[in-house]
């Protein structure tokens, strides 16, 4: 797949070689950005494409801009306008995964905002809604992050680096995603998404003081979705044991939708009715959401129509 055309670049939608950066920006040399993975599924019927999740996607945005101590104004304004915008300009409309982003170019080691030069801009690809992914996970010997040295608030670019080695590693012994530990031991998160698994019935999945990312997705099941399809969620600790004694499992995100975890390193989920069930009716709720056809969840959903303003 060839590079899409055009982007948006502060401010302004340009021709995608156009959007450059020195080498010695501060992003460049030390990854000093932050961002949100946004997917906005296209409804034909309405003319339309729908975001789950837009706002709080752009109040973490807003929120890891001011952890990391950015000065970008008013993000969510100018993201909002960034995004009706391309949607705009985009020809044959389809799934699409975006990526806003706020970075630093310069000043990095700067107290006064006025000596840090920020911009942002939006990149996208098409991305087509995933029929559910099953997975083959291994637990890494690569520690999380701890949120001592990086917020876990906050989505930074630096982040990936780490998580970047993790999948590596497992890729390399043959498997999909990496299942991160953190100091204590303590399940927190893949590369990429969140972690539940399936218990006696519920789904258990790491609360957010193991120092896991504030997941979008992961809120959407288990204050949407679990309660639309009446199965139980808790938050707390779970160890790299509870991984191998557990019924079923799945990582959740934006990207990857719903998917369904098959193996943990030697451990296989023995397959039953009821954990089939429980993971299958939360990707299909969730598919529901993306769809338009959940009502119980559609306050997650924002509605941007071609030349016209978000609703």
């Amino acid at each position: 797949m060839g590079k899409p055309d055009v982007i948006w670049w502060n401010g302004k939608i340009v021709p995608w070689a156009e959007a450059t950066l020195h080498v010695t920006s501060e992003t460049s040399l030390r990854g000093l950005n932050v961002f949100e993975g946004l997917r906005a599924y296209w409804r034909p019927a309405e003319n339309c494409y729908a975001m789950v999740g837009l706002n709080a996607h752009l109040d973490r945005l807003t929120n890891s801009t001011r952890l990391l101590s950015i000065p970008a104004g008013d993000v969510k304004t100018s993201i909002l306008g960034g995004l009706r915008e391309l949607l705009n300009v985009l020809p044959e409309p389809s799934d699409l995964y975006l990526r806003p982003t706020i970075y630093v170019e310069a000043g990095g080691y700067e107290i006064n905002p006025t000596a840090i030069a920020v911009g942002s801009f939006i990149s996208w690809r098409r991305a087509p809604h995933n029929a559910q992914r099953t997975l083959r996970c291994s637990v890494s010997i690569w520690a999380h992050i701890s949120p001592r040295a990086l917020p876990s608030e906050a989505k930074i670019g630096a982040s990936y680096t780490a998580f970047r080695l993790a999948r590596l590693e497992v890729v390399s012994k043959g498997m999909d995603e990496a299942i991160l530990l953190n100091e204590q031991g303590d399940v927190t998160e893949t590369p990429g998404g969140s972690v539940f698994i399936l218990k006696d019935g519920r789904f258990i999945t790491p609360p957010l003081v193991t120092g896991i990312l504030p997941s979008i997705t992961r809120r959407i099941v288990i204050e949407a979705l679990c309660p639309v399809i009446g199965v139980a969620c808790e938050e707390r600790a779970i160890r790299q044991q509870d991984l191998f004694t557990a019924d079923g499992a799945m990582i959740v995100s934006t990207l990857d939708e719903i998917s369904r975890v098959v193996s943990i390193d030697a451990h296989t989920f023995r397959r039953t009715l009821e954990q089939e069930d429980a993971i299958a009716r939360v990707a299909a709720a969730f598919r529901a959401l993306c769809l338009g056809k959940s009502e119980p969840a559609a306050e997650w959903v924002r509605l941007f129509h071609l030349n016209d303003v978000p609703k």
